[in-house]
């Protein structure tokens, strides 16, 4: 074991003693009290250092998210949303020419039973003569 020199401590008297105390104590007080400032310095210059991570990760996400949203024949998001799009407009076409083909069923059939109702009272009115 070290033999220690402890002679140094003959020179100390008690006023060196109590300054060493107190500034200890006046240390700890202000780190007490700029703890949280200190504490958020801190977090801050962390961020600062996860930065240029935090933009290459943000950069690929962005270059992914182009990609699905540009058109390169066939396979993004974009493509299929066109594709959808295009079969959704020709099931319209073919409804609305369901609606008109109906429609026109309609008029013809108000037309049919109006003549069928006309020559029923053609018929009626012939009978009641005779």
């Amino acid at each position: 074991m070290p033999d220690l020199d402890w002679t140094w401590l003959a020179g100390i008297n008690l006023l060196q003693v109590a300054i060493v105390i107190v500034a200890i104590w006046v240390i700890f007080r202000l780190l007490l009290r700029f703890w949280p400032t200190l504490k958020k310095t801190i977090a801050l210059f962390d961020a600062l250092g996860q930065l240029p991570a935090f933009i290459t990760r943000t950069d690929e996400s962005i270059i992914g998210i182009k990609k699905e949203t540009t058109r390169n024949g066939g396979s993004t998001l974009k493509d299929a949303q066109v594709r959808t799009e295009e079969a959704v407009e020709r099931i319209e076409l073919g409804v609305k020419g369901l609606y008109d083909r109906a429609d026109a069923a309609d008029k013809e059939d108000k037309q049919l039973r109006y003549e069928l109702e006309q020559t029923q009272s053609a018929d009626r009115t012939t009978a009641q003569r005779k």
